[in-house]
């Protein structure tokens, strides 16, 4: 007779614990079998077991309307595959008809509990960092399922400090509230959003703490640390169609599921002893859920932000397998961004092209990928000589960087711009972005047929510390090239350099923005000096006989003038000295164009022309006064009256005054 084998006590919970859900005690029965449970999960199940139907798993984990309005706690024993833990259960929310359920693990550091229940399914998982364990849960068809994943797949762990992240206290210069570096934005105007929170945070309701607050303090940066975190995790970002802000109501306009939050605290209770923490696919959640960084310094924070960035996006980490390690710090000059990059100058993203990878992700393609919906920036540059952008050059032959830029968005992206010269020196140089690049350059100058007439591609290297802003030479391109007169292409890429598997690096993640500056001889083509009478006025009027009054000013943008000729209402006129004038006097009635002309040094001339009018006075009547005798004045006949008077003309003269007498006869 064969001997039974004896099954462990976590072997019984759990066959027990399905003979209970059939039997439908499970709320009642539950409790006592978690005196025999242990927490410690066990080996990684090849395929998921099934705990129960939906209703009564939720009915186990859900809190009542009365646990809420007395803020009480409900424990539940919830089955992780071959042993089951202890869940305290602390919150319950609804967000657009989905519950959302959070606790932790009793006992277990930065633990957490979450489900999730919309339309009849469930969806959840618990993890336990300490244990390096992640048990993930599903339903289909009305039964809730658990399988262990890899706790790697589900949350960041263990990621390390950078070195300086204990070492300094609190700035004196602090951004203050109103700062400039809080409205800070890659992509203004775009749907999704990556919201850099420096200020402090109140974080209640998610998967964190499991789901009690976190008084999250404002992070350790001054002014300048918060623009150059902005600016690193910005060019990690800048292929894509995101956002990346530090002003907090573009993420609140943002729409849930495609925004994300990470916050820069020394608060690690989220992660303690971390550099950062974030929940894989985050981004996608509707629970608003946000990534942290608790390292202080601008390589170790920006660093760190995109790091757990790129995990809510759906990126897991790059290790070793040999030495076995969770995150390469990289060789040479080069890490990835999902490893540790704290100690290199160029930080990409990565397909696991290095030696020993513990994985081959194709970062670019999962973030710009359907899930997360905002895939790559539009191309602003075409790829061919038809489709070729013309480089903005001015009338001098410069072309400057402030018009003249681009992003290589992909390793198959191209960008091509088109010049014409008159013939000489070109000098034109491509430079990647001024902080923290992420674009290795490679450019050639090619003619109308295709022929390559130069390449530039210097070696990039690193002179000193690889922790500043522009710690790698050598990643930009640049030209001195003599060219005949005629149409010439510029084709930028990105590109690698050595070996990925020793030293070097691909073009797989050589992707960012560039500016281009220099020097196009071009064609001299003369401006036209400008004129314009300032006075009179057009359709001005004016009483014959008219004094006109002429002003004009007159400038040339590229040469001099000598005078300004005016005509029209009297004889031509040419005046030399500015402010140029001339007098028009006994303008007789009429209409009158008066036109200002300037010639400058190269025959250019300009004119401006503007109509007055001149018409007749109208005339004013004499005005006469008899100033003697006085009016009713009184005479004894027979009388000698002596008769005086003045007279006036405003506009005349006076000819002759009459004089009438009259005399009134009385009856």
């Amino acid at each position: 007779m064969m001997k039974q084998k004896q099954e462990r006590p976590s072997q019984q919970i759990i066959r027990s614990f399905h003979r209970i859900i059939r039997d439908k005690y499970f709320l009642s029965v539950l409790m006592s079998f978690f005196i025999l449970s242990g927490t410690q999960a066990q080996d990684i199940a090849t395929t998921p077991v099934k705990i129960g139907s939906v209703d009564e798993f939720y009915n186990s984990v859900h809190l009542s309307e009365s646990q809420i309005k007395t803020r009480k706690i409900k424990k539940s024993i919830i089955p992780v595959t071959n042993d089951s833990v202890l869940a305290l259960i602390n919150l319950k929310k609804t967000i657009d008809g989905e519950e959302f359920i959070y606790g932790e693990v009793q006992n277990k550091e930065a633990s957490s509990v979450s489900f999730s229940i919309v339309d009849g399914k469930l969806s959840g998982h618990v993890v336990i960092p300490s244990d390096k364990k992640a048990f993930r849960y599903f339903s289909q068809q009305g039964d809730v399922f658990v399988e262990e994943e890899d706790i790697n797949q589900v949350i960041c762990i263990d990621f390390d400090k950078a070195a300086n992240a204990e070492k300094r206290a609190l700035p004196v210069q602090a951004p203050p509230s109103g700062s400039a570096v809080y409205n800070l934005q890659s992509l203004a105007g775009v749907t999704a959003v990556a919201y850099l929170d420096f200020d402090g945070q109140v974080v209640t309701g998610t998967r964190w703490n499991g789901g009690n607050t976190i008084n999250a303090l404002p992070g350790n940066f001054s002014e300048t640390e918060v623009t150059n975190i902005w600016r690193m995790i910005s060019e990690d970002f800048r292929a894509f169609n995101i956002n990346v802000t530090t002003n907090e109501a573009v993420f609140n306009a943002a729409p849930r599921g495609r925004r994300i939050r990470c916050i820069f605290t020394p608060t690690n209770t989220a992660s303690p002893g971390a550099g950062g923490v974030a929940y894989v696919n985050s981004f996608r959640w509707t629970d608003d859920t946000p990534c942290w960084v608790f390292n202080s310094g601008t390589k170790g924070a920006g660093e760190a932000g995109s790091h757990e960035i790129g995990h809510t996006l759906g990126l897991s980490h790059d290790g070793r397998t040999s030495p076995r390690e969770d995150y390469y710090s990289g060789h040479g000059i080069w890490a990835p961004i999902m490893g540790v990059g704290y100690s290199k100058g160029l930080v990409q993203w990565s397909r696991g092209e290095y030696a020993n990878a513990n994985q081959t992700q194709d970062d670019i393609t999962i973030i710009a990928g359907t899930g997360n919906g905002f895939g790559f920036r539009t191309d602003e540059a075409g790829n061919t000589n038809a489709t070729a952008k013309a480089l903005i050059v001015s009338q001098s032959g410069a072309v400057s960087n402030t018009q003249n830029y681009g992003i290589i968005s992909q390793r198959t992206d191209v960008d091509i711009y088109s010049f014409t010269t008159s013939g000489g020196t070109v000098t034109l140089t491509i430079n990647p972005s001024p902080s923290f690049p992420n674009l290795d350059i490679v450019a050639t100058i090619k003619n109308a047929a295709g022929t390559t007439l130069a390449t530039s591609n210097p070696t990039a290297s690193a002179p000193g510390s690889q922790t500043g802003p522009t710690a790698i030479n050598g990643l930009n391109a640049s030209f001195n090239i003599n060219l005949s007169a005629g149409t010439y292409y510029l084709n930028i890429d990105g590109t690698g350099q050595g070996d990925p598997a020793t030293t070097g690096y691909s073009d797989y993640s050589s992707i960012g923005e560039y500016f281009i500056s220099g020097t196009i001889p071009v064609a001299q083509t003369n401006q036209n000096p400008v004129v314009r009478i300032t006075a009179p006025l057009n359709n001005s009027v004016f009483t014959a006989p008219a004094t006109i009054n002429v002003t004009a000013t007159a400038t040339d943008a590229d040469g001099s003038i000598s005078g300004v000729t005016f005509s029209g209402a009297g004889t031509s006129v040419t005046d030399n000295t500015s402010p140029y004038t001339t007098t028009w006097n006994n303008v007789v009635a009429g209409t009158y164009k008066i036109v200002a002309n300037v010639r400058d040094n190269n025959g250019g001339v300009g004119t401006d022309t503007v109509t007055v009018t001149v018409v007749p006075a109208v005339n004013q009547n004499p005005v006469v006064r008899i100033t003697a005798p006085l009016n009713n004045a009184v005479f004894t006949a027979p009388a000698t009256i002596n008769v005086s008077a003045t007279a006036s003309d405003a506009d005349g003269t006076i000819s002759e005054v009459y004089f009438f007498r009259y005399w009134f006869i009385s009856d």
